[in-house]
C-alpha cells in the first residue's frame, strides 16, 4: 500500500499473504559398457526462490470492534533425487551424482514509518517460514575396476523479517470481555499467539533438511573406490522489530482488569538429519571415504530500541532464540582382496 492509506472497519482487518509450494526434482542415469567402460552421470541444480510479502507505506487502521492481522506466511517443500550408475563386466565402471540445492525464501512484512493501528481488542503484526528440504542421491559403479563419487552440496538462506517503521503508534485496547473470544486464529505455524491479547510482533522460521549421499564400488580386478562429500551451509536470518520512536498502548483505561501482552518475537527453529556413506569392494584393492563440511550461521535479532511512550497493563516480552537439532552419520567401508582402505 501506498503512503497515506486508509483502512476503517466495523469488525476486523487482515492482511494476508501466503505461498505454498512443492518442488520434486529427480535424474537418473544408468551405462552399461562391454569390454572397455560403463559411464553414468547425474548432476541436479536447484535454486529455490519464493517470496511471502506484505508491504505498506504510512497506513492508518482502525477496527472499531475487531482485530488487526497483518500476517505473511510461507510454507516450501523441496524432495530432489539423484542416481547414476555404470556398469562394465571387464572394464571400467564409473558413476558419478552431483546435486546442488540453493534454497533463498522470504517472508515479509513490513508496516510503514509514521503509521498508526488502532484495535479493538488485538493487533498481530507476523511473518512465518515453513520449510523442508529432502534430499538424496546416490551412485554405483562396478565392473573390472570401478568408482563410485556422491558430492552434495546444500546451500540455505532463507530470510524472515516482521519490522514495524519508525514513529508508527499501535494501540490495542484488548476490550473484549470474554477471553475465550478476544485475540485472533493466527495460522498453524502461528498457533502459539492464538488468543493472545495485545500486540504481538513475531519472525519465525522454521527448516527441516534430511541429506542423505551414498556411493559404492564393486571391482573383480585392480581396484574399487567409493567416495561421498557432503556439504550443508545455513546462514538464515530472522527479525523482529519495532522502530526508533514507536509507541504503543496496551490495554483498556476504563477495564483494568483486562490485561494484555507487548511481544516482540524472533524464532528460527533448524532440525537437520543428515546421512553419508561410502562402501567399496574389490578382488585386490578396495578404498572408500566419506567427507562431511557443515556449517551453521544463524542471524535471530528481537530489536525494540529508542521507543517512544510504552503503556502495557500486562507482560512486556523481547525475545531473540534458535534451536538446532542435528542427527549426522557418516560411515566408510572398503574391502578387498589384498588392501582395504577405509575413511571418514
Amino acid at each position: 500500500a501506498s503512503d497515506g492509506a486508509e483502512i476503517t472497519a466495523n469488525q476486523d482487518v487482515q492482511i494476508t499473504s501466503n505461498i505454498s509450494s512443492l518442488l520434486v526434482s529427480g535424474g537418473i542415469a544408468a551405462s552399461v559398457g562391454g569390454m572397455t567402460a560403463g559411464v553414468g552421470a547425474t548432476l541436479l541444480v536447484n535454486v529455490i526462490e519464493r517470496e511471502a510479502k506484505i508491504a505498506l507505506g504510512q497506513t492508518e487502521i482502525i477496527a472499531h470492534n475487531g482485530d488487526i492481522l497483518i500476517q505473511a506466511q510461507g510454507e516450501d517443500t523441496s524432495v530432489i533425487l539423484g542416481i547414476a550408475a555404470g556398469v562394465s563386466p571387464q572394464g571400467a565402471g564409473i558413476a558419478g551424482t552431483i546435486p546442488v540445492t540453493v534454497g533463498q525464501s522470504t517472508t515479509n512484512v513490513n508496516v510503514g514509518s509514521g503509521s498508526g493501528l488502532d484495535a479493538y481488542d488485538y493487533i498481530g503484526i507476523l511473518a512465518d517460514l515453513n520449510s523442508g528440504y529432502y534430499l538424496f542421491a546416490g551412485a554405483l559403479g562396478a565392473g573390472g575396476n570401478a568408482i563410485g563419487a556422491t558430492i552434495g552440496t546444500t546451500v540455505i538462506s532463507n530470510h524472515v523479517n516482521a519490522i514495524v517503521g519508525a514513529g508508527t503508534t499501535l494501540i490495542a485496547h484488548c476490550t473484549e470481555k470474554d477471553f475465550g473470544k478476544s485475540g485472533i486464529s493466527t495460522g498453524i505455524h502461528q498457533s502459539r499467539y492464538n488468543r493472545r491479547r495485545g500486540v504481538t510482533v513475531a519472525a519465525n522460521g522454521q527448516e527441516t533438511i534430511v541429506m542423505a549421499g551414498v556411493s559404492g564400488a564393486a571391482g573383480t580386478q585392480s581396484f574399487a573406490a567409493a567416495g561421498t562429500i557432503s556439504t550443508l551451509v545455513v546462514t538464515n536470518q530472522v527479525k523482529a522489530e519495532l522502530g526508533e520512536g514507536v509507541t504503543v498502548t496496551v490495554g483498556s483505561e476504563t477495564l483494568t482488569d483486562e490485561a494484555g501482552d507487548l511481544t516482540v518475537d524472533a524464532d528460527d527453529d533448524t532440525h537437520i538429519f543428515l546421512f553419508a556413506g561410502a562402501l567399496a569392494v574389490s578382488t585386490s584393492t578396495g578404498a572408500g571415504a566419506t567427507i562431511v563440511a557443515m556449517v551453521i550461521n544463524k542471524q535471530v535479532e528481537a530489536l525494540a530500541e529508542k521507543l517512544g511512550t510504552v503503556t502495557v497493563n500486562g507482560n512486556v516480552t523481547v525475545n531473540a532464540q534458535s534451536k538446532d537439532t542435528v542427527v549426522l552419520l557418516a560411515l566408510a567401508f572398503a574391502g578387498g582382496g589384498n588392501m582395504g582402505i577405509a575413511g571418514d
